[in-house]
């Protein structure tokens, strides 16, 4: 006969123990069933609970991240937003899009479908890559040609994907174009219920130019070509004799001009480069903080109409550098090179009148209709320059930290420091303080482009983002819509459930604990004489509060068993029965696994936690007991 070492001693009691627990549970099967039911009966009601919360709570907090509907944020009002506003707004952090917009009134377009009779006159919004309302949709972003429209304008006028339309566009004096485009989505009545179409943003911007009478030439639309208007910082008016009182104080009636005196050698030079004309007089007519236009001029023009007088208006703010071979660099020197610039258009006769440079382009053009930029692209250079007539420089015109690189030809020389340029070529370059303007070098011509955007559609990265959103451009003077009041209720909702859940969870928990710490601590007192005797039969105090525990992990792994099944069942009674009742797209209970899982740990967690009590007793069971008792 073999006697087995201490080890396997030791080997055999821990086998021997968690045999010994699972055969008392069974012993006490009807007890046990008591036990396992009641823990099961608080587990199941918390289960269900957590799974409504992540059923309907999470599937409405996913609508709404999810739906750029709720995360939209659009400027109440019309007003202008430039480009870079836009652009810094979009590099928040809490911004996740930002889609410029048109003008209301130029976003109106009338609709045709290619099969059908019907019309309609919706709305056109810009759409651009990444449009979270779009792709929040499951809807493809537009290219050029494409559009998307709502799921209201595509039932009234029985449009489908892969449908063609036109789209007829006109403006005041009669002029209609038209162009044809496919449906390539259709958005559902939850992301738009207004007759919406959405086309790409540079064709949005196109209508919007075309409706102001310019043509888009890339498209073949008719129209004016957008040139810049002139603006001059001030004005200087000479004639052959003085002004009397009443003549003085009619320049500055209806004229734009807040004064009008007479005029310094000093500051007419200063101004403009040139010596003051040797005339009987010459006057100066300044403006508050703003520049004058072709309007302005023409007023003073008819308060002095035969008085024989010649208007000098005058740029001061544009600085200027040349280049005058545009191969001419090196590693030490830079090919642009500062100089001074003035603008001065005269005839022959004004010329030979005021003793003022002669310029061969001849006087100020006081058209609104003016030709194009490279008709006035030319220069009366310094001698000192040796500049020969005919060859060309280039000159960069800079204004408001914005310049133009344009090229000049050399028409002539004279004897003076400045560079001369037509004055209708500074004062259309000086129109880029007020209007944006892009210089075309392949037609030589210098055109207004838009200088912003009268509204916007932005997204927040969250629902939790469009409050702190919404409250910047408050503090920004800028009024705006947001769902607040939807987000707030499901914010709300999601806080009080999961409150409510939390209370009712620890009570649950509490209850639990309670039962087991009963069941466990009486079943030690019961079984008093058989924990002695097995502490008799060599049993470590260790083995002995370990049954208690065992028993615990036993009771804790059946009870969340039994509850998980019966949330199973339940769930799918809930399920079924209010799946006819609401849209919704999910399950309206149901947790995922790793949240059956960590029901799991932290039931299990619990039991152990509540047996401590009741092998903490077992430990103190004397051996002794078990002999007195017999």
């Amino acid at each position: 006969m073999t006697i087995p070492t201490a080890l396997d001693t030791n080997r055999t009691r821990t086998v021997l123990v968690p045999a010994l627990a699972v055969s008392d549970l069974r012993h006490e099967w009807i007890l046990t069933s008591c036990v396992i039911l009641a823990i099961a009966a608080v587990i199941t009601p918390l289960l269900l609970l957590l799974g409504l919360k992540h059923g309907l709570v999470e599937w409405k907090r996913y609508e709404l991240v999810q739906n750029p509907y709720y995360r939209e944020i659009r400027p109440i009002k019309a007003q202008e937003f430039s480009p870079e506003w836009l652009a810094e707004i979009l590099s928040r952090d809490d911004v996740a899009s930002l889609i410029p917009n048109i003008l209301r009134g130029a976003s109106s377009v009338t609709v045709i479908p290619e099969h059908g009779n019907n019309v309609l006159t919706p709305d056109m919004l810009p759409t651009i890559a990444g449009d979270p309302l779009l792709i929040g949709n499951g809807i493809e972003v537009p290219q050029d040609g494409e559009c998307v429209v709502s799921a209201s304008m595509a039932e009234k006028l029985a449009l489908k994907v892969g449908d063609e339309i036109l789209i007829r566009i006109g403006r005041r004096e009669g002029r209609l174009i038209q162009e044809r485009m496919q449906v390539v989505g259709i958005l559902p009545v939850r992301a738009d219920v207004r007759d919406a179409l959405y086309a790409t943003l540079s064709f949005a911007e196109d209508v919007e130019t075309f409706r102001d009478g310019h043509a888009i030439r890339h498209r073949n639309w008719p129209g004016g070509i957008p040139r810049p208007y002139m603006s001059f910082d001030g004005m200087f008016v000479t004639l052959t004799r003085r002004l009397s009182v009443a003549q003085t104080s009619r320049l500055t009636i209806n004229t734009g001009f807040i004064s009008a005196e007479l005029a310094q050698a000093e500051d007419f030079t200063s101004l403009t480069g040139l010596a003051m004309p040797a005339t009987g007089a010459t006057y100066k007519l300044a403006v508050a903080d703003s520049t004058i236009q072709l309007a302005n001029l023409n007023a003073v023009f008819d308060q002095l109409r035969g008085l024989g007088i010649i208007l000098l208006p005058y740029v001061d703010t544009v600085s200027a550098s040349i280049m005058i071979d545009e191969n001419m660099i090196d590693g030490n020197t830079t090919p642009w090179r500062p100089t001074a610039v003035t603008g001065l258009s005269l005839s022959p006769a004004q010329a030979d009148q005021t003793g003022m440079p002669f310029v061969p382009w001849g006087a100020l053009r006081r058209t609104a209709n003016l030709p194009a930029f490279a008709d006035f692209s030319q220069a009366l250079v310094p001698e000192t320059l040796g500049l020969e007539i005919g060859s060309r420089l280039l000159m960069r015109l800079t204004i408001n930290e914005q310049y133009f690189d344009l090229p000049f030809e050399v028409v002539g020389s004279w004897d003076g420091e400045r560079i001369i340029v037509p004055i209708e070529s500074l004062g259309q370059v000086n129109t880029s303080r007020d209007r944006r303007l892009i210089y075309e070098p392949e037609s030589g011509e210098l055109l207004m482009t838009k200088s912003g955007y009268r509204g916007f559609r932005m997204y927040a990265n969250r629902i939790e983002d469009v409050s702190g959103l919404h409250q910047f451009f408050l503090e920004q003077k800028i009024d705006v819509d947001a769902r607040l009041s939807e987000i707030g209720e499901l914010l709300a909702l999601d806080r009080a459930l999961t409150r409510l859940f939390w209370l009712v969870a620890i009570v649950g928990v509490l209850g639990g604990i309670a039962a087991m710490v009963a069941s466990l601590y009486a079943a030690v007192e019961r079984k008093r004489r058989a924990y002695g005797m097995l502490r008799l039969m060599g049993l470590s105090k260790g083995h002995v509060s370990a049954i208690p525990v065992i028993q615990a992990i036993c009771i804790a792994l059946l009870s969340i068993s039994i509850a998980i099944g019966g949330f199973f069942a339940l769930s799918f009674v809930i399920n079924t029965v209010f799946a006819a009742d609401l849209p919704l797209d999910t399950d309206l209970c149901y947790l995922p696994a790793d949240s059956l899982f960590l029901s799991m740990l932290i039931t299990t967690a619990t039991a152990i936690g509540s047996s401590l009590l009741g092998a903490f007793q077992a430990t103190r069971i004397d051996p002794a007991e078990a002999i007195r008792e017999e």
